[in-house]
């Protein structure tokens, strides 16, 4: 997983993608984000989707969710529920908060 920053003046936006591949509902582990740099206090995180593969005989259910956001990271949750499974899928973020220094 490869992380982007860059400073803007006080601030600092990270970005990074995760994924995740073969789950159903029975999985719901979630993906850890380290940040290379920790912020000053816990950032905003905004998730998007930006590839998703999944069994077209079942109905499609997601949720992603950025769980236990602090300074030096956040939970990336991929759950799904009932009959769906999923062979992939691919989140990209983005980090915007306080530098530390």
């Amino acid at each position: 997983m490869s992380i982007k920053q860059e400073r803007i003046g006080p601030l600092l936006v990270m970005t990074g993608e995760a994924q995740r591949q073969e789950f159903d509902a029975k999985d719901a582990t979630p993906v850890r984000v380290a940040f290379p740099t920790a912020f000053r206090r816990p950032p905003l995180v905004q998730l998007g989707i930006v590839g998703l593969d999944d069994n077209n005989n079942q109905a499609l259910r997601l949720r992603v969710q950025a769980l236990n956001v602090s300074e030096e990271g956040f939970d990336l949750q991929m759950y799904t529920w009932h009959t769906t499974k999923l062979f992939q899928v691919v989140v990209q973020w983005t980090a915007l908060g306080e530098s530390r220094f």
